[in-house]
């Protein structure tokens, strides 16, 4: 599980940007944000620049991103592990 808040004092409120979907579907973006996330084990991790997009149902968390900050991922019997680059 998977618990995400929002810190509402980083919270920047936009106009006019867009999210492109796989689907060459657009979807506004309203404001950018910083989220804190917790695992299931209790680690408390925070992702910056996160997109809020009131069209989607779920959340997602971009793996290219994540790459492109030094993060790095694999996944084995059904479970995603990402982690820093060390």
């Amino acid at each position: 599980m998977i618990l995400i808040t929002k810190d509402f004092q980083h919270m920047i409120q936009l106009t006019q940007l867009l999210f492109h979907m796989g689907n060459n579907a657009q979807c506004n973006v309203t404001e950018i944000s910083t989220t804190k996330i917790k695992t299931h084990d209790g680690v408390v991790s925070t992702l910056s620049n996160v997109r809020h997009i009131p069209n989607l149902k779920g959340s997602l968390i971009s793996l290219g991103i994540l790459e492109s900050r030094g993060y790095k991922y694999s996944v084995e019997g059904g479970v995603m592990k990402v982690y820093k680059r060390t």
